[in-house]
């Protein structure tokens, strides 16, 4: 069975997906260069559109995927070879907690905590900031003990 996302049919979401991040990587400069074979792309815009299917969700606006790609484009943790990788498992964390805390924070909010986490506290580790630190957010939100956002710098929670 198809499944119809924000409109469109799951290849239209993909597809959708793959010029919102090539677009991305043509706005990359030389100072910051992203650079993704066409089998990355599709990669990450199907594990777009697997993620929303798998978490129940809708998408309205589009380009997560994409936001979620830049975001972690300049991570010095991931190298080329696993980039692709370790987006995709930021995608489906990213719709995980939206559901978790109930679409508590912001999309942009929770990118920029996720950002922030794995190059901080989890130094690197996708499995840190999945296993551990999404799901304090989620329960601190949830909770109302979350206070603010860590910074990569300070590494500081305000949460428990």
């Amino acid at each position: 069975m198809d499944i119809i996302l924000y409109g469109k049919n799951r290849d239209a979401v993909i597809n959708a997906n793959i010029r919102d991040i090539e677009e991305l990587i043509e706005q990359s400069n030389d100072d910051y260069a992203l650079v993704l074979t066409d089998d990355e792309i599709r990669t990450i815009a199907t594990s777009h559109a697997d993620s929303l299917e798998r978490s129940g969700r809708i998408e309205i606006m589009g380009g997560l995927a994409a936001k979620i790609t830049e975001a972690f484009s300049t991570s010095p943790y991931f190298s080329h070879s696993d980039f692709a990788h370790g987006v995709c498992r930021s995608i489906d964390a990213f719709y995980q907690t939206k559901n978790d805390c109930n679409d508590m924070i912001g999309d942009d909010d929770l990118i920029a905590f996720m950002v922030n986490s794995f190059n901080g506290v989890c130094g690197g580790s996708v499995d840190h900031l999945v296993e551990h630190e999404l799901p304090k957010l989620s329960q601190a939100l949830l909770s109302g003990n979350y206070t603010s956002e860590p910074t990569a710098e300070t590494e500081v929670r305000e949460y428990e």
